[in-house]
């Protein structure tokens, strides 16, 4: 909501309270909470029984943990998957520098059309 919306609604904004007061056309006085609602956390699901830490990638802290009450041989293939397909990334920052707004990339008008009609 911007500042021209506010103005003709009247509105009164309190940001340290997080709410805002405005007088409808009936002349009743409204206030509206800002702060959006917390949504509550999905609990995760616990593994059963006790678990064993694998190494999955080169270092020694890239480990996950699977449950040690598998079969011995589907642990072990499970194991080889994991660090068959185990990824791990790495940003590569100059620590003390500044960051850089990228500069805005304009479309041609005929994509801009076409991205229209998809959308």
């Amino acid at each position: 909501m911007g500042r021209p919306t506010l103005n003709r609604l009247g509105a009164v904004i309190a940001t340290s309270i997080l709410t805002m007061k405005f007088i409808t056309d009936g002349g009743r006085c409204l206030l509206v909470d800002l702060e959006p609602p917390k949504k509550k956390m999905q609990e995760r699901p616990k593994p059963k029984g006790d678990l064993q830490q694998v190494q999955i990638g080169q270092r020694p802290d890239q480990v996950t943990m699977i449950a040690k009450n598998l079969p011995e041989k589907l642990k072990e293939s499970l194991a080889q998957f994991l660090k068959r397909n185990f990824s791990s990334h790495k940003l590569s920052i100059i620590y003390g520098s500044k960051p850089v707004a990228q500069k805005l990339q304009r479309m041609s008008p005929e994509k801009v059309v076409e991205i229209k009609k998809q959308v």
